[in-house]
């Protein structure tokens, strides 16, 4: 079922997503139409943080480089590897309207953070611990270690989400 809207003689949006609430447009370039913002039907990652201990075991409050939000996104799963994880591995993941300065701790979306505690990867769509579950374009993203085991030797935690908008 999709619920359509005509804006203009050349625009209409469309709400297509299931158990989503999405407004995507459809644009006439002249010789067709042209979805704007990306496919909101489509999962896609949203941004990707590597933590490596360069061989070494990684620690706590270690930190993953910021990242720049493109688009609009509204946050579906998770996922967290580890190589040579043996324990719990737990990350929270701080964001900021673009500006002036980088998330800090005073920004992080989730309360107790999300964690990797079997094995060396997980994935999940259990995303109630995150206060928020939007992304605005140019949004800055940081990724935290919170807590890790004594053996791991590199994190890579990945948000996935569909595209609301550019």
């Amino acid at each position: 079922v999709y619920d359509v809207t005509v804006d203009t003689a050349t625009d209409f949006t469309i709400t297509a997503v299931p158990s989503k609430t999405t407004t995507v447009v459809l644009r006439s370039d002249g010789s067709g139409w042209i979805l704007e913002g990306g496919n909101p039907a489509v999962e896609e990652t949203i941004a990707t943080f590597n933590v490596d201990g360069s061989g070494s075991a990684i620690t706590a409050a270690t930190m993953a480089t910021t990242k720049r939000i493109s688009g609009t996104w509204i946050l579906t799963r998770y996922s967290i590897t580890a190589t040579a994880a043996t324990g719990t591995n737990t990350v929270k993941f701080w964001k900021i309207a673009t500006g002036t300065a980088i998330p800090t701790i005073a920004n992080v979306i989730n309360t107790s953070g999300v964690s990797l505690t079997t094995g060396t990867a997980v994935t999940s769509t259990t995303v109630s611990d995150f206060t928020t579950t939007t992304f605005t374009n140019l949004d800055l993203l940081r990724c935290a270690v919170t807590a890790v085991d004594t053996t791991a030797t590199d994190l890579t935690a990945v948000l996935f989400g569909y595209r609301t908008g550019p």
